[in-house]
């Protein structure tokens, strides 16, 4: 008899996934589940020593994994606190956590994602809003200066203010033997 329960992925129905009974293994029953929606090619395996977990709510939770999947991408690709963390330890890893909660929670305020939640849309992620928000503040400021009655002397003064915000830094592994305390100048004087 083939049994089949509905699990709901990331807040929508996803449609049935064949449900199966515990099973002996070295002595114990464990409860083994091969997961696989609808389209999908390959099963995924989630296993259970404890039967007293309800079936539905291991593979209910199982599909939360996409919010730690989408935070460690958001962290590790677009903010990056975990490289500037000065801690180490638990509080070197719940601080950067902590700011990253943050930065989500503040980026609900964004204009692009209250207008996606009066309008019942999914939510942009955090790392695609600070990339639009550096692009509209990048095309505000080209629009400044191409508006402006001496564009040509207010894109020097906004280029060197890049060069003393962006400074060159030495590689710590590309021939730091060479020469130590060495400091660059603008690639634009260099080249």
């Amino acid at each position: 008899m083939k049994r089949e329960l509905h699990v709901r992925v990331c807040g929508s129905l996803r449609g049935e996934v064949p449900l199966g009974d515990p099973i002996p293994s070295h002595h114990k029953k464990r409860l083994i589940i091969a997961l696989k929606y609808e389209g999908e090619n390959e099963y995924r395996y989630l296993m259970a020593a404890n039967l007293s977990w309800n079936m539905k709510d291991l593979m209910q939770g199982y599909t939360l994994r996409w919010l730690v999947e989408v935070f460690i991408e958001d962290w590790s690709s677009h903010c990056g606190f975990c490289s500037l963390a000065k801690q180490c330890g638990v509080e070197g890893s719940e601080r950067p956590l902590i700011l990253s909660l943050l930065f989500d929670h503040c980026f609900l305020f964004h204009l692009s994602q209250t207008n996606f939640i009066k309008n019942k849309l999914p939510l942009a992620t955090l790392g695609s809003l600070v990339e639009k928000s550096r692009v509209d503040a990048l095309c505000q400021v080209i629009r400044e200066i191409v508006e402006h009655e001496n564009s040509k002397e207010l894109f020097r003064n906004f280029e060197k203010t890049l060069d003393e915000i962006f400074v060159l830094r030495p590689s710590r592994k590309h021939l730091n033997a060479v020469q130590e305390n060495v400091t660059f100048e603008s690639s634009r004087k260099v080249a």
